[in-house]
């Protein structure tokens, strides 16, 4: 069923089991063979995607954890945010890592989740 999907975004634990994988880069271009459009969330380390054969990278900027309810989902908003936009990947990592880490600094789901005035000031203007 992942073929049929034009963006995955599984957490570094899916990615595991789905590709028996341990390594998140073996995982990635296991996955990336599937979906045109991979990205693995690392939670703390950021995130890594694939798209056009293209490897990505981003780290995720410090935050003071308070509950982490909706990080995966902030994140995956985030980009898509982004890519709907028609922002370059590595951009919509930054994007989703933004939100993620903006979203485990409150208690909730949406809580901590950025507006999109204080992404824009955030990643100054992206």
């Amino acid at each position: 069923m992942i073929g049929l999907a034009d963006i995955f975004m599984p957490n570094l634990k899916e990615a595991q089991r789905i590709t028996g994988k341990h390594d998140p880069e073996e995982a990635l271009a296991e996955l990336a063979a599937l979906c045109p459009v991979t990205v693995i969330k690392l939670g703390e380390r950021g995130a890594i995607g694939q798209s056009d054969g293209k490897r990505y990278a981003a780290e995720a900027p410090q935050a003071d954890v308070v509950d982490s309810t909706g990080a995966g989902d902030c994140f995956a908003a985030g980009f898509l945010y982004g890519w709907l936009q028609g922002r370059h990947m590595a951009d919509c990592l930054r994007i989703a890592n933004y939100c993620g880490s903006k979203s485990v600094e409150a208690v909730g789901g949406y809580t901590g989740a950025p507006s999109r005035e204080q992404l824009l000031k955030a990643l100054n203007g992206l």
